[in-house]
């Protein structure tokens, strides 16, 4: 493939009107990066080097324009578009383009994000709810207070006891949040927030593990290998 001098002129113009979108940060010193890299790009002579680097920045200016159509439904994340990517990411992608290989990656990470929809919700009427005093360690603020909390969730019987804070107000904040987590768990089962919190956490380990044995394993055959077994 031969870049011709006008389709670089065209990227080149691309990119300074790109600068004047951002808000966020310092246009001037965008720009000053651009015709930094434009001007080192421009001693180079191979046919092969010059397509690469006009493919490589050309990547980068489609990325900011899928970016920002992206960006338009979010004030957020066009400031982020705006402000941080300039910078700490497009000027990186120049001299780092196998970055690019990464954006395959990006939806993988959502298979380990929670999924919440299934949560129960508690009415407040369906719950009847108790103070009693404590038990252990503490002193009077402890055994004379009625700071423990005993909640009940009527439709299903279960009982929490939530005793964890020398505050009424925390353990009750608290006993609900643990009725919420049961509830979830006897309706949801392996689906629940816990279950699924458990697997990410076993895949993690899992993973960890294999890691150290792999290491492990090299470092044994680096040993014989070099006679240190």
């Amino acid at each position: 493939m031969q870049v011709a001098r006008l389709d670089i002129l065209r990227l080149y113009k691309d990119l300074m009107l790109y600068s004047r979108r951002i808000t966020l940060t310092d246009p001037a010193y965008f720009r000053r990066r651009v015709v930094k890299e434009f001007k080192n790009n421009k001693i180079l002579a191979k046919e092969n080097d010059i397509t690469f680097a006009y493919q490589v920045q050309r990547n980068i200016y489609c990325i900011i324009q899928y970016s920002l159509s992206l960006s338009e439904r979010s004030s957020i994340a066009a400031s982020w578009i705006r402000c941080v990517a300039p910078i700490m990411f497009l000027m990186n992608l120049i001299k780092k383009p196998n970055l690019l290989n990464r954006f395959q990656h990006v939806a993988v990470n959502f298979k380990h994000t929670i999924d919440h929809s299934k949560v129960p919700k508690v009415n407040e009427l369906d719950l009847t709810e108790q103070f009693i005093r404590g038990s252990g360690p503490g002193g009077s603020a402890v055994n004379k207070n009625s700071n423990c909390v005993v909640l009940t969730h009527v439709p299903t019987g279960t009982v929490i006891k939530c005793h964890l804070s020398r505050s009424q107000d925390v353990n009750r904040k608290t006993a609900r949040e643990l009725l919420i987590a049961k509830l979830d768990e006897m309706e949801n089962g392996t689906e629940s927030v816990a279950a699924q919190k458990k697997r990410i956490e076993e895949k993690k380990y899992k993973k960890t593990e294999y890691k150290k044995k792999k290491i492990a394993q090299l470092k044994s055959e680096w040993k014989k290998r070099e006679g240190l077994a």
